[in-house]
């Protein structure tokens, strides 16, 4: 199966984009630290297959690979412009202006590092074990969020279906 390619942490949907906005013009809650994790909720026959109670995990690389590329990213001026480009718009007229200022401002200030863990590839999921988990800034783990869950979904999905299929049944 080819990695998926994401080749930008704005890659997600609009409601993590304006969450993120709203944390960097609420005072300190951007920079507030926090985490999140991924993980499988529940088994479903229809992708497990009968009888197995677990998933098998895909998308390790791709995730470290697109994490690799957001750590530099966001570090960058082109990304903080890109940001207010994809979000200002949306903003009421009358605020916009002042939003954007407030936003390049605290830009100056915002935390930009942070850590991960992702789970190995190949190996067996089960039901409420982390796959991926992050801790740093709230700004950037709301923006993780969604790219984050959709490298792993399908790669898992698609793993485990191998796996049911018996064509990597020797490798677990």
């Amino acid at each position: 199966m080819k990695e998926p390619v994401l080749d930008s942490l704005l890659y997600t949907d609009f409601y993590q984009l304006s969450m993120a906005w709203a944390y960097m013009l609420s005072g300190n809650k951007a920079n507030e630290l926090t985490g999140f994790e991924a993980f499988c909720r529940n088994i479903k026959s229809s992708v497990s297959g009968p009888n197995l109670d677990f998933y098998v995990f895909g998308g390790h690389k791709a995730v470290v690979s697109f994490v690799s590329k957001v750590k530099k990213e966001i570090a960058t001026d082109e990304f903080r412009e890109a940001f207010i480009d994809l979000v200002s718009p949306k903003v009421a007229p009358e605020l916009r202006d002042v939003q954007v200022a407030e936003i390049r401002e605290r830009w100056k200030t915002l935390p930009k590092s942070f850590k991960f863990q992702v789970y190995p590839e190949g190996k067996k999921v089960v039901p409420h074990i982390p796959v991926f988990q992050y801790q740093g800034p709230r700004w950037i783990g709301q923006l993780l969020e969604t790219p984050i869950l959709n490298l792993i979904n399908g790669a898992t999905g698609y793993n485990t279906q191998k796996h049911w299929d018996g064509s990597n049944s020797d490798k677990m």
